[in-house]
């Protein structure tokens, strides 16, 4: 639980993203490392998880959206294992979607068209995941766009 609050602490200096963002062995690891606790049997270690993920969403959006494809099957499988999950996992997994969303901006197509694709795994947690995620990411840009179309 500790890496993933240094991680959240990290995100928002300059040298994170010259030591680990733009290192392909670095990048990997963090990959990996979200990948391997959003399964953790430990529901603590899962909402730390989460919660650094919202914040790296929050600070690098470009970076999610380009590994989005390596990201997507492990956050939308569990995203469709919700219904046995606590609520405030639930509400995490449901603010992650939200937070990509709010700031994914023009790069909301790429993560759209790549979970569209997730449609058609072989894993019905995924493609319940890759459902749910397109409806509450469908939402989140609905939102969106009545705010700016206030302004």
């Amino acid at each position: 639980m500790d890496a993933f609050s240094e991680l959240k602490s990290l995100c928002g200096r300059d040298a994170f993203s010259a030591h680990v963002l733009n290192n392909p062995v670095n990048n990997e690891k963090l990959i990996k490392l979200y990948s391997t606790h959003l399964f953790d049997p430990h529901v603590k270690v899962i909402n730390q998880c989460l919660d650094s993920l919202i914040k790296l969403i929050s600070s690098h959006s470009k970076y999610i959206e380009s590994n989005w494809d390596k990201l997507a099957p492990h956050l939308l499988k569990l995203l469709g294992a919700q219904m046995t999950l606590r609520d405030d996992t639930r509400q995490q997994i449901e603010q992650v979607v939200a937070t990509l969303a709010e700031v994914a901006g023009s790069y909301s197509s790429n993560i759209f068209n790549s979970t569209s694709k997730l449609l058609d795994s072989n894993d019905n947690k995924i493609k319940m995941g890759a459902m749910k995620f397109l409806e509450l990411f469908s939402q989140g840009n609905n939102k969106k766009d009545l705010a700016s179309a206030s302004k």
